[in-house]
């Protein structure tokens, strides 16, 4: 109450996943917890979740070490840093985890924001992500990249997509909410430079 001169306030700290062999029956495996920012007050907040072949589901979310407000007096020595973060789960255990972007302080002030799956019609993975950065001018830029997943190695090299006015939030159309794989990404949520307007974009994924 002190610092939102409020009574409740919200607590995205923690991240679980759980779920069913068979959903018809309504029961469910205990929640597994997949991170936590509880340590330093942070926040998470999960960006999208995709079951993929072999019964792994993949799952991307961001993470903040601190909230500010509270670290001169909790945690002093505490160093803020933002991430894009991405793991696959499988049959009870994290299987795999990967930091795909990460700004920590005084070192990368690339902050990753907003970010979504995208699967093609040949299964390839690819996550599409706002990117907020400064120039050597120190102006902020907001930026839209693309990223493709594979299971072995590290995550490909970031792809710059070429918008006049980049998504700030965004949704696409998931295989998550009912899409088909596609080499078509439909993109739908605020821009840069229009104040309470929402934008359409449609990107044609070209590989070699």
């Amino acid at each position: 109450m002190q610092t939102t001169g409020r009574e409740w306030d919200y607590d995205f700290r923690r991240l679980f996943i759980t779920w069913s062999d068979d959903i018809s029956s309504g029961k469910f495996h205990p929640w597994v917890e997949i991170a936590s920012r509880e340590e330093t007050c942070g926040w998470i907040d999960p960006c999208d979740l995709w079951i993929g072949t072999g019964g792994n589901v993949h799952l991307l979310w961001n993470e903040r070490a601190i909230d500010e407000r509270l670290r001169e007096k909790f945690f002093p020595q505490a160093k803020q840093s933002h991430a894009l973060n991405y793991a696959i789960f499988r049959k009870g255990k994290v299987r795999l985890r990967r930091t795909l972007v990460l700004s920590e302080e005084g070192k990368s002030n690339e902050t990753p924001g907003s970010a979504r799956f995208h699967v093609t019609p040949d299964n390839r993975l690819l996550v599409i992500y706002c990117l907020n950065r400064q120039n050597s001018q120190g102006q902020n830029i907001t930026e839209n990249r693309l990223m493709e997943i594979t299971s072995k190695g590290p995550a490909g090299t970031s792809v710059l997509i070429p918008f006049n006015n980049p998504f700030t939030q965004f949704f696409t159309a998931t295989v998550r909410g009912g899409s088909a794989p596609s080499n078509i990404i439909d993109m739908l949520g605020t821009i840069t430079g229009q104040r309470n307007t929402i934008s359409y974009a449609r990107v044609r994924l070209l590989f070699k």
